[in-house]
């Protein structure tokens, strides 16, 4: 049994280097490959074909196949609870997954009673499937992964502001919006002065980063003594202004 464990055993082994080695290539990386595309699936295939023989090339597309499912899986999860997939966090999922598999696997070896050989394995249209959708399972994780986030505890915000035109352009206004929210986000503006409408729109988009200015004629009836009041509200909530601004107009 001990000799039968040697693979288990070499497995903890990598699996503790790839974690305890600092994140320093190029040493780390041949550790870091073979904890992310190898050991989890290896020390899993042999929890779970204890009792199967299975040949060597039969052994590895389940090993890889399993890791990158574990992998892509590893990723969504990180994503989904927020905690990012960052070096750190994935290399700590992925060794534990090894470590507690290659445990399983031992005991299922220690169970085994020495009999003749049982039947041989073979590759499956389940092997096959299994394949095919952890390649399916990684390419989501990778666009997941290639989404920007927002930092947890931060949120977005857009700047408005209004004032008079620029030199040159007497009679006007000028009203600036400028989003530094995390997504594409709906907005609608209304400009108002003495209580009529100067300026409305009822709908419109701006990206993260992206600017919107606008410049409008001043109506002779506004004086000085009646303020410009901007109020640009966000779509998902038209009944509460999201940002609200006063110009008084120059004499």
């Amino acid at each position: 049994m001990r000799n039968r464990s040697l693979d288990l055993a070499l497995v903890v082994l990598l699996t503790c280097i790839a974690l305890l080695l600092p994140l320093r290539p190029p040493v780390s990386t041949p550790f870091a490959l073979l904890l992310v595309l190898y050991l989890p699936g290896y020390a899993l295939t042999s929890a779970v074909f204890a009792y199967r023989t299975l040949d060597r090339p039969e052994r590895t597309l389940f090993s890889m196949g399993l890791s990158l499912a574990i992998t892509a899986i590893s990723g969504l999860v990180l994503h989904l609870t927020g905690l990012g997939i960052h070096t750190e966090y994935l290399s700590a999922l992925l060794s534990g997954i090894a470590l507690i598999s290659a445990a399983a696997a031992w005991l299922q070896r220690s169970r085994i009673i020495f009999n003749p050989p049982p039947a041989r394995a073979r590759l499956d249209l389940t092997g096959i499937f299994l394949l095919i959708l952890s390649g399916f399972i990684l390419a989501i994780a990778i666009a997941i992964a290639r989404t920007p986030t927002p930092p947890g505890g931060f949120q977005g915000y857009t700047l408005l502001w209004i004032g008079n035109g620029e030199a040159g352009s007497p009679g006007t206004y000028q009203i600036g919006i400028q989003s530094q929210e995390f997504t594409t986000m709906g907005f609608s503006l209304r400009v108002a002065a003495g209580g009529e409408d100067l300026k409305s729109i009822s709908s419109f988009q701006l990206k993260p980063g992206e600017t919107l200015e606008i410049t409008e004629p001043l109506p002779a009836w506004v004086t000085p003594q009646i303020p410009i009041e901007a109020q640009l509200f966000r779509l998902a909530e038209p009944a509460e202004p999201y940002r609200r601004v006063v110009l008084w107009p120059d004499g």
